[in-house]
């Protein structure tokens, strides 16, 4: 909005806490010229703050692809990009691993004249402040883990975007033609809201309705993404949760077919 507006000469410094997810201080400092600091107290510093539910118009969308150099133009290839997103600290989906490796190895088979190529990506990495020691060792350790496993019954690469960079991760979602995984995490944020990419998205029952009404909230509708009705999940007591069989390889065979194939050349 600053940007847009043509408010960001206005400001002398710009004050980031904790976490600069995007690397949005560097584009700052480097493009803007502008004075960054982060804070890790908020208690030290007299901040007020404005805060605002905001409607995300194409506009700033665009303005967003602007900044991290994400105006390119699709590709027309016989590349498949899959991109699954793993989540380990809280909603977390339970079977995840013998399901992903099911579709991975029934996707190769069903569409063998291209080249299909398959991402899974988890925890996103940040830029930390001075000061913060926030340990992210068990969480990719986990991840990693489970990533691990799935590739070892593979005899071709799976790339691994597990503790990469958001900024990073987003330069290979450009290229990603479908996206499954649970809503909320950054990868699948970012598809569908940025890029409205296909999408297959679930989490619990008790939070795929609100998930699924934030579409509101984007002028794009994250129109192309798809939310799995909740009676194909079934939840435990600490909020995480199964997918029944066969669901998700149904839906991907059916975005695949219907949406992507058309985009792509056949190698017959």
């Amino acid at each position: 909005m600053l940007i847009d507006n043509n408010l960001l000469d206005n400001i002398d410094e710009f004050l980031i806490y904790k976490y600069d997810y995007l690397k949005i201080g560097d584009i700052l400092k480097n493009r803007f010229n502008k004075r960054v600091t982060y804070i890790e107290d908020l208690d030290k510093h007299n901040i007020t703050c404005n805060v605002t539910k905001h409607f995300v118009d194409n506009k700033l969308i665009d303005t967003f692809k602007t900044l991290y150099n994400l105006n390119v133009p699709n590709k027309i290839s016989n590349d498949i990009n899959i991109l699954f997103d793993l989540r380990s600290n809280s909603r977390v989906w339970l079977n995840q691993t013998i399901i992903i490796k099911n579709i991975i190895y029934q996707l190769k088979q069903r569409y063998g004249d291209y080249n299909i190529n398959f991402y899974i990506s988890g925890f996103y990495n940040h830029l930390k402040s001075p000061d913060h020691n926030y340990n992210t060792d068990k969480e990719v350790t986990q991840q990693n883990a489970i990533f691990n496993e799935i590739q070892r019954v593979f005899d071709f690469k799976i790339y691994n975007l597990i503790n990469k960079t958001l900024p990073e991760i987003v330069n290979v979602l450009l290229d990603v033609d479908l996206v499954i995984g649970n809503s909320g995490s950054g990868a699948m944020f970012m598809s569908a809201a940025i890029f409205n990419k296909h999408v297959i998205a679930f989490t619990n029952t008790k939070l795929i309705e609100p998930f699924n009404s934030q579409r509101d909230s984007f002028e794009n509708k994250v129109s192309n993404t798809y939310y799995l009705h909740k009676s194909y999940i079934v939840d435990d007591e600490n909020g995480n949760f199964f997918i029944r069989p066969y669901i998700l390889l149904d839906e991907a065979f059916s975005t695949i077919n219907n949406k992507i194939l058309d985009t792509k050349i056949y190698n017959s």
